[in-house]
């Protein structure tokens, strides 16, 4: 049985089962508002927002392996060695043989990559902006703090 609300706060015919009442859809489709804004502005330089996250780790974490990248921004093992391959083929890091443990690579940013970091940084921060226009400074902070805690008690 599906239940109508019919309150006057909603459109008639709308149901308890809107997909407007769930948290992770809305969440995902700000995320996707923002990713699509700043993918567009990435295209120039032929990577995308989840491997510009990859370059802004790798500076973060100074001699992390691809395992530690990874596992910071959680993306899976397969994934990852298909983003390291395209960041490294297009010279953006280096993948240099771990000293104590040769079965696995450290990475670093080229000077190119500290470039691409660099040149977007305000253009990902203006993205967000955008997106977030209708909040207030108020609201932006509370839901940064809320996305922090969020963050932190993720496993």
């Amino acid at each position: 049985m599906i239940i109508l609300i019919n309150d006057n706060k909603h459109k008639e015919g709308v149901t308890i089962f809107s997909i407007f009442n769930s948290m992770g859809f809305m969440l995902g489709k700000v995320t996707e508002q923002m990713i699509g804004k700043f993918n567009t502005e990435l295209a120039t330089c032929q990577i995308d927002a989840k491997e510009y996250g990859i370059l802004t780790v790798i500076i973060s974490m100074a001699e992390s392996t691809q395992q530690q990248v990874g596992e910071v921004l959680h993306i899976d093992r397969t994934s990852m060695v298909k983003k390291v391959d395209h960041l490294e083929s297009l010279g953006y890091i280096l993948r240099i043989k771990n000293a104590t443990d040769r079965r696995t690579y450290n990475l670093k940013l080229t000077d190119a990559g500290e470039q691409i970091l660099n040149e977007f940084w305000p253009i990902m921060l203006n993205c967000e902006r955008n997106v977030l226009s209708p909040l207030t400074d108020e609201e932006v902070l509370n839901l940064k703090i809320v996305f922090t805690k969020l963050i932190k008690a993720w496993k």
